[in-house]
């Protein structure tokens, strides 16, 4: 069953902080950064199919990063293959 994560219930004023934990916790630690004054909603539908993880990610503008401090947080081997639409 997929898991579905919403910020869309949410005040605008709320929605960046729930959107940075569904997008650290769904894939894994890192800084997100809004491009909109007023977020808009986004939402995050993943499944597993076996040893994968997939999601599709439905937002606004915005660009992540992912440096050491968050690499030396976690020790697990992952890659993140993103296809735009």
């Amino acid at each position: 069953m997929p898991i579905v994560l919403s910020t869309e219930p949410l005040s605008a004023a709320d929605r960046a902080e729930r959107w940075h934990e569904a997008v650290s916790g769904t894939f894994m630690p890192m800084d997100v950064n809004l491009l909109e004054k007023e977020p808009s909603p986004g939402t995050i539908v993943s499944s597993r199919l076996g040893t994968l993880h997939i999601s599709r990610v439905q937002a606004g503008p915005q660009v992540v990063k992912r440096d050491k401090r968050h690499i030396s947080r976690d020790d697990r081997k992952s890659l993140i293959v993103s296809l735009q639409q």
